[in-house]
């Protein structure tokens, strides 16, 4: 075990937005060693033990007091630059990635700027921001399955759909991707990166702990959640000490050492309301550990 630098009963507290206590039986650092990775894996298939995928932890949602399995923490950071593409390991941070851009002259990424979570998430979710999606800027990814093996996955291959991808239906890990960018005035990226971050900040969205979004939005029947729940009063409601935030109603806040039971509840409070009031079926968009 030592070997694989995996580490036992390690606390997640700091590796999740909302800070829930929660502990991993299994936990490994993926810091670019792919070879080692695959050892893990294979380690992981052989004992039986589930593999949960963590990077930024901005969009998970831990309800239990041990994750038993392995967690695989992404935190791999390389980026480079050629031409007008940048290819960027999945535990580079959103922000980093944008500003990374920025200094280098070329544009698309200012959506990204203020966005919690690691690039790899952001692909996973389809991170979709001010009618922007991960998905337009994308050209492939490397992945590892579960079972060890590397590919090379083209855009068109990752099936990707509003806040989907192929990567919430298959065991895949993405290592490391290339974005397709276009040179810009260095003036206008950083007013609309500026923009962005001042607009995420007038909202809240870094008020209280929390994962963001917890419902999709239906686009196709122009159906907003924050809307809906804000339409039905329901902002300010609270369990224990979740709360639906009472200035974006889409949001739901860890007010004080809240635990996930609490959180899921209230996920599952909305649900039914809105169910019984609109007759209408809330999506999640977090992802329930």
């Amino acid at each position: 075990m030592k070997k694989l630098n995996i580490e036992k009963n390690k606390s997640l507290k700091f590796f999740n937005a909302y800070f829930i206590k929660t502990n991993a039986k299994y936990f490994y650092e993926f810091k670019g060693n792919i070879s080692e990775l695959q050892q893990i894996l294979r380690w992981a298939s052989i004992s039986n033990e589930d593999v949960y995928i963590l990077g930024g932890g901005s969009n998970i949602l831990v309800t239990k007091d041990k994750i038993d399995g392995l967690v695989v923490y992404v935190n791999n950071d390389d980026i480079e630059v050629y031409d007008e593409k940048i290819r960027v390991s999945s535990g580079v941070d959103s922000s980093i990635f944008s500003i990374f851009a920025y200094v280098n002259g070329l544009s698309k990424t200012e959506f990204l700027y203020g966005l919690p979570g690691k690039i790899g998430g952001a692909i996973y979710m389809n991170a979709r921001v001010y009618e922007n999606s991960i998905s337009d800027i994308l050209k492939k990814s490397r992945v590892v399955t579960y079972s060890g093996e590397i590919k090379e996955l083209e855009n068109k291959d990752m099936n990707f759909g509003y806040k989907d991808s192929i990567f919430q239906h298959k065991n895949y890990i993405i290592i490391d991707s290339e974005f397709e960018l276009k040179k810009g005035d260095k003036g206008d990226i950083l007013k609309q990166m500026d923009y962005n971050l001042k607009q995420r900040v007038k909202k809240g969205h870094f008020d209280y702990p929390s994962c963001g979004s917890v419902f999709k939005n239906s686009l196709m029947d122009d159906i907003y959640a924050g809307e809906l729940i804000d339409n039905l009063n329901l902002k300010g409601t609270s369990i224990g000490t979740a709360e639906i935030f009472d200035k974006h109603g889409n949001f739901i806040i860890n007010k004080n050492e809240a635990n996930g039971k609490d959180i899921q509840k209230l996920i599952s409070y909305i649900q039914k309301k809105v169910k019984e009031m609109k007759d209408i079926d809330l999506e999640k968009e977090v992802v329930i550990w």
